[in-house]
């Protein structure tokens, strides 16, 4: 920054050989620094040999932009990162992207449509995704094809990865199915199990909704996965115009289902275990915790019953929308409120609180005991990304307000980065502590930071840096 400082060894002791000394550099800026050593006084008399201008290192600070790669089009896709350091992404104009850890292009692959869903990295390093074009992709860290799935699913939903190296795809049927005789008509989701070498194991069919919710994975191989509901499928008896609509798994007796989340035993050729009524559309992918509770969030109530429990009316709150922790027995625990409609996806720190976003704009901190806010931070716009943790409790989230925030652990502020574009991509962290995100203008941008990612059971969307969504 232009600025020169005079270091004066002083009693240093003849031959020492150190020479330890700091710089501050003023509040706010940002960018990376390079330190000059150019002449020590003192340094004559002991024969220290310093090269003139000896190029120290690199100052990376923290929340400044290390380098941006423009894919050209929107990002909504979260990277997930290779063995090697390689990045991986989605991009909106249907190509799967590899950048070198310095930013540069390695390598892009086309598919026929979008892609919205975050990449996995099994463990020899195959990528695995879904696209809008209704294909399941697994591609060689070169970047050639390894094998591709055509189905009658889009995906926005993106891949775990089981211990045994089973694939776990959801996505939604693209045609609406008729039911009754066609009497109704339905939507339907479908969890797809794929073996590593490009088979279908196992599917899940008929699962009430449209998925954009990802599956999460148990140590014990219980997959758990969200979706929005279908109101016309959700009744005792589809066909009987007369029977119930499905209760909600909270208030029964007022609301009917409307969205669901699903517990699908691996094991058993995806049996379901299991089926927890939530009051509104899942969109949010759940965290497991270390004692196996299950954090997801929703959007608000859309339905209600009516008269009686087989007719219901409709409204439109916009001030209310729900985290849930849910027992892995598929009980509710408690569920909170946070004001709008969460589609974010929790993250969970070494402490198991809870870090979430929502419609209100805000990004709250909950403990996980009874659902209480811990504390609530303001940004200007939806919070549809999911926060990371970093080792020191600091926790990264984008906003659809264009800056993408790192708080401190007590809630306050500690920088932001204006990145001028709305960020529905969630972050990750690297060992180095560089942090990385898309947005929906086009940029896959890499921050400085001093964290790495915590270790703990949930720390980001997705849970670890191959996105494998799978509790360890």
């Amino acid at each position: 920054i232009g600025t020169a400082y005079d270091i004066v060894l002083v009693g240093a002791g003849k031959n020492s050989g150190f020479l330890f000394y700091s710089i501050s550099l003023p509040l706010g800026q940002r960018g990376n620094f390079q330190l000059k050593v150019h002449s020590v006084t003192g340094a004559t008399a002991d024969n220290i040999k310093l090269p003139k201008a000896t190029a120290l290192r690199n100052i990376i600070v923290d929340g400044s932009m290390q380098w941006s790669f423009n894919a050209g089009a929107a990002i909504t896709s979260s990277p997930a990162i290779g063995a090697d350091g390689t990045i991986y992404f989605g991009t909106d104009d249907n190509y799967l992207y590899a950048l070198y850890p310095d930013g540069t292009f390695r390598w892009r692959y086309k598919t026929g449509a979008a892609v919205k869903a975050t990449p996995a990295i099994g463990n020899d390093g195959t990528i695995y995704f879904g696209s809008i074009d209704r294909q399941i992709y697994a591609i060689n860290p070169n970047g050639s094809l390894k094998w591709v799935i055509p189905t009658k699913s889009n995906f926005y939903s993106s891949p775990a990865i089981g211990n045994d190296g089973i694939i776990y795809v959801a996505g939604t049927y693209q045609d609406r199915d008729l039911l009754c005789n066609g009497k109704i008509e339905v939507q339907f989701g479908v969890l797809y199990a794929v073996n590593p070498t490009g088979s279908i194991r196992w599917t899940v069919d008929r699962l009430s909704g449209r998925i954009d919710s990802s599956p999460a994975i148990t140590r014990d191989g219980i997959i758990y996965l969200g979706t929005d509901g279908d109101i016309n499928f959700d009744r005792v008896n589809p066909c009987d115009e007369e029977s119930f609509y499905l209760p909600s798994t909270i208030y029964p007796d007022y609301y009917p289902v409307n969205g669901h989340l699903y517990a699908i035993d691996s094991a058993n050729n995806g049996s379901i275990l299991w089926d927890f009524g939530a009051l509104g559309d899942i969109d949010s992918s759940p965290a497991v915790s270390d004692d196996g509770t299950i954090y997801v969030g929703s959007d608000a109530r859309q339905i209600a019953y009516g008269e009686s429990k087989n007719k219901f009316f409709t409204f439109s709150p916009s001030t209310e929308g729900f985290l849930y922790a849910i027992n892995p027995n598929g009980s509710l625990k408690w569920f909170a409120d946070l004001y709008g409609d969460v589609d974010s996806s929790p993250a969970i720190d070494a402490d198991e609180t809870i870090y979430v976003g929502s419609d209100k704009n805000d990004v709250f901190a909950v403990y996980p005991a009874d659902g209480s806010l811990k504390w609530v931070y303001p940004t200007t716009g939806d919070v549809n990304s999911s926060p990371a943790i970093g080792d020191d409790g600091t926790v990264y989230v984008g906003s659809d307000d264009g800056s993408f925030y790192a708080l401190n652990p007590d809630g306050t502020e500690k920088w932001t980065y204006d990145a001028r574009s709305t960020i529905i991509s969630s972050p990750t962290i690297i060992d180095s502590g560089t942090i990385y995100v898309g947005t929906s203008g086009g940029n896959l941008i890499a921050i400085g930071s001093e964290s790495t990612l915590m270790e703990s059971a949930w720390p980001k969307f997705r849970r670890d840096l191959k996105n494998q969504a799978r509790q360890p």
